[in-house]
């Protein structure tokens, strides 16, 4: 069977977007349901791969928006995020849009080759530093974290063939709150043994494309989406305030996170193939440290 090659892209916004890009460079159709379409930012896509992105203007909380989806959609990235960290907005994000979006295609009749839900680490909420895999059951401390849990197994339950992808803490171009709050010397260092788990927008982009393009018989059922660097969150912050000529605040240590604290091993998905553009912080925010320095300030 070959690849999907029209994927619907629910969520499309900082992680969606550039995953719309990446399939029209590969000469797939990107199909971008927001509520409310903007044009695609700035891009190094050939001029000739936007015609292969399709912006959707539909509500996922609004069922009679989804009644017309493209006959051709063979593939669903689940990529919707929450705007607030509250029970409410996980509900309505991961399960009911996802819900009415699953039953919507359910009711034409859709077969899909695939559908894909990007979750996140948030499920491991261990707080002992641990190192944790695809294999390690979940740790379930707050309702946000049960309530992904829910979103998964409903995705595993759907008639297609699924994989959720466990993501870590995305970051990458415009997302400079902690890069800024570092500039102005407010972003306490937090104690040791404290770790962090990023991955970078670009990178998570192609771990996407690349379980849209794996052969059926290798997509994992759950896939952890991590960089190859779970560092020290002290470590990780010293290191941007060297970067940014900056000296952290002596303001008392960080509090602990609230999404718990582990430290997240990719090995399937390296294992799937994949290769990482930016296996750890240091390879990834160079470019974006750069980028927040030669910003003149808002006030200038």
């Amino acid at each position: 069977m070959n690849p999907p090659s029209s994927i619907l892209i629910a969520g499309a916004g900082f992680l969606g977007t550039q995953l719309a890009e990446l399939l029209a460079e590969a000469g797939c159709h990107a199909y971008t349901l927001r509520r409310s379409p903007t044009p695609l930012q700035a891009s190094t896509a050939p001029a000739s791969t936007p015609t292969r992105i399709h912006p959707i203007q539909a509500d996922l909380l609004e069922p009679s928006t989804l009644a017309d989806l493209p006959a051709t959609i063979d593939a669903v990235v689940f990529a919707a995020s929450a705007d607030r960290s509250n029970p409410d907005a996980y509900q309505n994000t991961y399960l009911s849009a996802q819900s009415n979006l699953a039953h919507a295609l359910l009711r034409s009749g859709r077969e899909l080759q695939r559908w894909i839900f990007v979750s996140s680490t948030r499920v491991y909420g261990f707080s002992d530093g641990r190192w944790v895999g695809e294999s390690t059951p979940p740790h379930i401390r707050d309702r946000l974290a049960e309530t992904l849990l829910r979103a998964e197994e409903f995705t595993h339950a759907l008639p297609w063939p699924t994989c959720v992808v466990r993501s870590a803490g995305i970051y990458g171009p415009g997302r400079n709150r902690l890069l800024d709050q570092c500039l102005r010397q407010e972003r306490p260092l937090p104690p040791p043994g404290v770790y962090t788990n990023r991955i970078h927008r670009d990178d998570c982009a192609r771990a996407l494309l690349h379980l849209l393009h794996l052969p059926m018989a290798d997509l994992p059922p759950t896939i952890l989406a991590a960089d190859r660097d779970p560092a020290e969150s002290r470590t990780f912050l010293t290191w941007i305030y060297q970067q940014l000529g900056r000296t952290p605040p002596d303001l008392g240590p960080a509090d602990r996170p609230r999404g718990g604290n582990k430290r997240c091993r990719s090995d399937l998905l390296l294992q799937t193939g994949f290769q990482f553009h930016y296996p750890s912080y240091r390879d990834g925010y160079p470019a974006l440290i750069q980028s927040v320095l030669s910003t003149p300030p808002a006030d200038s």
